[in-house]
């Protein structure tokens, strides 16, 4: 079968492309294995993205076509399905990724709905008698690379230290219960699954013999979620001559790990700091403290490993006090860069799903506007108001600290 797998534009960031969309090239590369004719069709970027598939579907004439979409994209996804259906209403359409596996029945337009991993043939989908189509392996220690060669990786522009860099999983899942985080009441987002470090490092080696990578940039929700595993990948890291970048969550921080993660090239570290107010974090179910913060800012600062701190506006019950505090913890600890952010909920947050709880106000439709908490920030947004500031005023909060740090 002739298969076309779509990475959607995402225009509302500063650039969607920093990094390649992987979950799309696993599916391509599992689907390649069962010899199906796999071609992708990378958006990012394509400021006429319409016209630009439309020429690719005309030229390739797939008998298939596979789409991934967050929630943020599934404007943009819609009109290409549209398109689809316009050229040829015998084409199969697929979707998957985030936004499918978390409210699958709004995406019944589509032929089939994929749930879950995109660890999976084309085959066990197109064969299914059911138009939702549950799939999530336990094991992961070994699956198959994404298939990059299928998309132009030089297209795609991110720098660590001055070297090209790309990005790549060491696993999946994160058990915390953030009330501002995706799918932490769904066991497939919470769960840890692991691949083999010994895999990790050797995708590692083949993107630097194939493309000239030698740093990287590890897209996991933490990367030291487990202490053993972490350090396990860091010990056969110390044999390359690799640099990375990886999130961390700063209460598993510890000496003994972060001086093994510089040993091994670590030289920056993205972590949830999210507000300066302890009475915000308890509320949030974030599960640090400011001092735990502080702590892993000093371990990062004394072992010269770059510290990202992520900001979050606006979270539940956050006042202008809690807002200043959190400017505080900023001037006080003094990150090498920071990442501000509005609260924005999320279908399958706690606090989407919740809001009389967290006493949140929103209200938006996500197939008629791209909803992200993530923006260019001369397109910023806010959608979400809570009990204590309004949108404009989380908007002015935020607009102030991206001006004043030079975002």
């Amino acid at each position: 079968m002739k298969i076309a797998i779509v990475i959607p534009p995402s225009p509302y960031m500063t650039s969607d492309t920093a990094f390649p969309s992987l979950g799309p090239l696993y599916f391509a590369s599992y689907s390649r294995k069962e010899g199906h004719n796999v071609k992708v069709f990378d958006l990012t970027g394509e400021k006429n993205y319409i016209e630009k598939y439309a020429l690719l579907l005309k030229k390739n004439s797939p008998d298939c076509v596979g789409f991934t979409s967050t929630t943020p994209d599934i404007p943009y996804v819609v009109k290409l399905f549209k398109e689809t259906k316009k050229i040829s209403k015998n084409i199969l359409t697929l979707i998957g990724g985030h936004h499918a596996t978390i409210i699958p029945k709004s995406l019944s337009r589509f032929d089939k709905v994929i749930i879950g991993d995109g660890f999976l043939s084309a085959d066990k989908i197109i064969n299914s008698k059911e138009k939702f189509i549950k799939n999530e392996i336990s094991d992961i220690k070994n699956i198959l690379m994404p298939a990059r060669d299928l998309i132009n990786v030089k297209k795609y522009n991110y720098k660590i230290n001055g070297f090209p860099a790309t990005s790549l999983i060491s696993h999946l899942g994160c058990p915390y219960k953030c009330a501002f985080c995706c799918g932490r009441a769904l066991d497939y987002y919470s769960k840890l699954r692991f691949r083999d470090p010994k895999s990790v490092v050797e995708e590692m080696d083949y993107l630097n013999k194939t493309y000239g990578y030698r740093a990287f940039m590890f897209y996991d929700d933490e990367f030291n979620a487990d202490k053993n595993y972490s350090m396990s990948l860091a010990l056969m890291l110390t044999k390359r001559k690799y640099l990375w970048r990886a999130p961390m969550r700063a209460n598993l921080l510890d000496e003994e790990s972060v001086k093994l993660f510089k040993k091994s090239g670590c030289v920056e570290m993205t972590v949830g700091v999210e507000s300066g107010s302890d009475r915000v974090l308890k509320l949030a179910s974030k599960g640090t403290t400011t001092e735990t913060n502080t702590k892993a800012r000093k371990l990062a600062l004394k072992y010269g490993i770059r510290f990202k701190a992520f900001i979050v506006v606006g979270l539940p019950f956050s006042t202008r006090k809690d807002e200043e505090l959190t400017e505080r913890w900023i001037e006080e600890n003094k990150p090498d860069d920071i990442d501000v952010t509005p609260n924005t909920p999320y279908p399958s947050t706690p606090q989407y799903e919740n809001p009389e709880k967290y006493k949140l106000k929103f209200k938006y439709d996500f197939f008629k506007e791209n909803i992200s908490f993530k923006y260019d920030p001369k397109k910023i947004k806010v959608f979400c108001e809570n009990s204590f500031l309004t949108k404009r005023e989380i908007k002015e909060i935020t607009l102030r600290l991206l001006k004043k740090y030079k975002i």
